[in-house]
């Protein structure tokens, strides 16, 4: 499986993975970004309940 990031400055990233779908993740203002996705943190946590659940 491959993933490619792509950061966009003021700790923005864009994710796209083999299913081609778009991930959009953004810092909280409090630690530089502009909160215009989630953040990496919540994605982690996100895809884990999602690896979790469906073992």
């Amino acid at each position: 499986m491959k993933v490619v990031t792509e950061g966009y400055g003021k700790r923005s990233f864009t994710a796209v993975g083999a299913s081609g779908y778009e991930m959009k993740m953004d810092a909280t203002e409090a630690y530089g970004g502009e909160g215009k996705g989630v953040t990496p943190t919540e994605m982690l946590l996100a895809s884990l309940a999602g690896c979790i659940g469906i073992d």
